[in-house]
């Protein structure tokens, strides 16, 4: 499949989200094909004049078109003159399909405006209600508020009705790729298999970030996993798996620090971690498109137990 030179336009302040006709020509009989091929992804990747990245980020693949859309806070980095390709991964394998510069339709000045400073993101969230609401999105079936009131204990986050498998992301990314995260766990069924992850660092579609995993079932099943997504369900395990039992309003907090690229994970009032991990070989990606956060849900038998719940979670940006 040949790569096509084209090119990229951004104006300062505006949403990029190119029609599939105008450049950098998202259509497949650009590229002599009827149909972009099933079950492929796509990305796009922005570079310097020296090759550094920029920018990257995924975009959607329907059959007609390609789709990607980047916010005014991701775009605007992007200076004139800059680099881009665009590859698509099929079964095949990838292949580079555009390639080009960047340029900017838009006023200049003899000094360029201040950039807007990087904003924290703060979220608390007590789940104290009867549905997850619009600031949380389904990323892979469904989810749900239980009602845990007939334990004497309060509403929280789990697998949706008869769902054995769900993950949900918080609506907003996160402005930096330092987090610390807390969460307060419910465990009504501790021997019943079944794992929640916190996911963070991570991508819209949960496929590439870092999650710590709680898991519950048989006394030998009940661990504590650190590890990295390769899908919203699938995770790879980084560090030690540790054993651990999480009852009923047990508070963990969960800190990564960018700078030494370090996953330290607390539990209630400690001050030391009881289990931590080191990015050394930089698997996990940073920057914008890859600061999201949110839960993965697996239930072995849904209709027998309500998996390990989130009752309350704040996280916001640290360095």
């Amino acid at each position: 499949m040949e790569s096509l030179y084209s090119a990229v336009v951004l104006s300062r302040g505006s949403v990029w989200k190119p029609e599939p006709g105008d450049q950098p020509y998202l259509i497949p009989h650009t590229s002599g094909l009827e149909r972009w091929p099933d079950r492929s992804t796509t990305r796009i990747v922005f570079t310097d004049t020296k090759g550094a990245d920029l920018l990257k980020f995924d975009g959607r693949v329907f059959p007609d078109r390609l789709e990607f859309v980047g916010s005014p806070a991701q775009m605007d980095k992007v200076p004139a003159g800059a680099n881009f390709t665009i590859y698509l991964e099929t079964k095949e394998g990838p292949f580079s399909i555009r390639h080009g510069k960047v340029i900017r339709k838009e006023v200049t000045y003899t000094t360029p405006p201040a950039q807007a400073d990087v904003v924290p993101l703060t979220i608390t969230d007590n789940l104290q209600r009867t549905a997850a609401g619009n600031w949380w999105k389904p990323v892979y079936g469904r989810i749900q508020i239980s009602d845990n009131s007939d334990d004497d204990l309060p509403y929280a986050m789990m697998g949706g009705p008869g769902a054995q498998k769900s993950a949900v992301r918080y609506i907003r990314e996160f402005s930096t790729d330092g987090i610390e995260i807390g969460v307060t766990l419910l465990n009504v069924s501790t021997s019943s298999p079944s794992w929640t992850s916190v996911n963070f660092g991570a991508d819209i579609n949960f496929e590439m970030g870092c999650a710590v995993k709680f898991e519950t079932g048989a006394s030998a099943a009940r661990k504590l996993h650190i590890g990295t997504l390769t899908a919203p369900m699938t995770i790879v395990d980084r560090a030690p798996v540790i054993a651990n039992t999480v009852v009923n309003l047990e508070y963990y907090r969960i800190v990564y620090i960018d700078s030494v690229r370090t996953v330290s994970v607390y539990k209630g009032t400690s001050l030391d971690p009881i289990s931590t991990w080191t990015d050394d070989t930089k698997i996990v990606p940073h920057g914008f498109g890859y600061r999201h956060v949110g839960f993965s849900f697996y239930r072995g038998t849904p209709s027998a137990t309500r998996g390990i719940q989130v009752a309350s979670v704040t996280a916001r940006d640290a360095a």
